[in-house]
């Protein structure tokens, strides 16, 4: 069986976990979810003897995505942090903070042009934010989203946070390269994201969105799914099917969903 990439969506509810594991099985997650169900999933996706991950990255410290984070950091040997740095008042952020201090986790602070190099020549391209957040405070948390690319010779995944429309339209007139086999909802499925040029420079071949069911915020948003059925392709949600885990060996990609499983 040739050497596989895995992406997997966990079911953290509404929140966003995303783990990611290289042929080398060098591994990485990104963001934890809104509690400590995050532990429960990677328990399920990792070996149970395996107590480290090679990477962490938080996109931005919003508790749905930075929460869960506080209980991984404390199982597991991380081998880097990878923030942007952003400045937010928050008791769990300040909490993560004083946890990696205390483990000596090297962290690094990242924007736009930063790239994460592994062995098997996978890599993860930060796409944005196009600035430095480190020790600035925002406005708006969602918009210093780290936005990057997970590459695998021909597969790659878009994973977007929780930037919103304002900074899709900073990365197109930039020219970022946004195309990508799999896009990670940006934000949950919000109306505030997934513009039409975005989706188009994106032009996935499917759309994952990790949410909770019946969550408060009527995400999905019904427009951004009208959008993303233009695409005619198949669109996987963690409120419907649970985890989603998709595997490629650079060429070819299949999925598993709740009881589906599919190759394309």
């Amino acid at each position: 069986r040739p050497a596989t990439v895995q992406f997997i969506a966990l079911d953290v509810g509404q929140g966003d976990a995303l783990f990611f594991e290289n042929t080398q099985h060098q591994q990485m997650l990104i963001d934890g979810g809104p509690d400590n169900v995050v532990l429960d999933q990677l328990g399920r996706v990792m070996p149970f003897f395996d107590r480290s991950l090679d990477v962490v990255v938080m996109t931005h410290p919003d508790s749905d995505h930075a929460t869960g984070l506080v209980a991984v950091v404390r199982r597991y040997r991380i081998g880097k942090f990878v923030m942007t740095g952003v400045v937010k008042q928050s008791a769990t952020y300040e909490t993560l903070k004083r946890e990696l201090i205390a483990r000596n986790v090297p962290v690094q602070y990242v924007h736009a042009g930063d790239q994460l190099n592994f062995s098997d020549g996978s890599t993860f391209s930060v796409l944005a934010p196009t600035e430095s957040w480190q020790g600035r405070e925002a406005q708006k948390a969602n918009n210093t989203s780290i936005v990057g690319k997970f590459s695998y010779r021909n597969f790659s995944v878009l994973t977007t946070g929780d930037s919103e429309e304002e900074i899709e339209h900073q990365m197109l007139s930039r020219g970022v390269p946004l195309a990508a086999t799999i896009l990670k909802s940006p934000h949950h499925g919000s109306h505030t994201s997934s513009s039409e040029p975005f989706l188009r420079a994106v032009h996935p071949k499917a759309f994952v969105i990790s949410l909770g069911a019946d969550n408060s915020y009527g995400h999905p948003h019904a427009d951004v799914l009208a959008r993303y059925a233009t695409f005619h392709v198949p669109i996987y949600r963690t409120d419907l099917g649970g985890a989603v885990t998709i595997r490629s060996d650079g060429e070819s990609w299949t999925v598993k969903h709740g009881l589906f499983f599919r190759m394309w």
